[in-house]
């Protein structure tokens, strides 16, 4: 099949030409309504958005209001893991049981999470 390269590139100009002159005669009405409908598509996306925030991703919970003010123990409290484990349940106002391999490091431990 042979394509005739004059043709074809006046088929093509007189499509953008066509397209032009589509877009400068359209309707005022009619550009309204796809501005709306541009302003109605950002709506859904942004509630989209708000829904994946809400429901998919996970959220820690309030210990508190679930089990009351009471105690926590937490092993190995001096390592990695197990620090983070306290902070963030010193923080939320649990009482804290620590458990670990020496005394000194436990002490330790204790002396900064007093002054949260």
């Amino acid at each position: 099949f042979f394509f005739n390269d004059t043709a074809t590139t006046e088929i093509y100009t007189r499509g953008i030409v066509g397209s032009v002159r589509c877009v400068q005669e359209t309707d005022p009405i009619l550009c309204s309504f796809g501005a709306v409908g541009l302003l109605k598509l950002c709506d859904m996306a942004i509630n989209g958005a708000n829904w994946i925030w809400k429901y998919l991703i996970p959220r820690g919970y309030d210990l508190i209001s679930r089990y009351g003010k009471c105690y926590a123990v937490v092993t190995g409290a001096y390592g990695a893991i197990g620090k983070g484990y306290c902070l963030a349940l010193a923080n939320q106002g649990f009482n804290l049981v620590l458990v670990g391999r020496t005394m000194k490091s436990l002490e330790e431990l204790e002396l900064s999470l007093i002054h949260i």
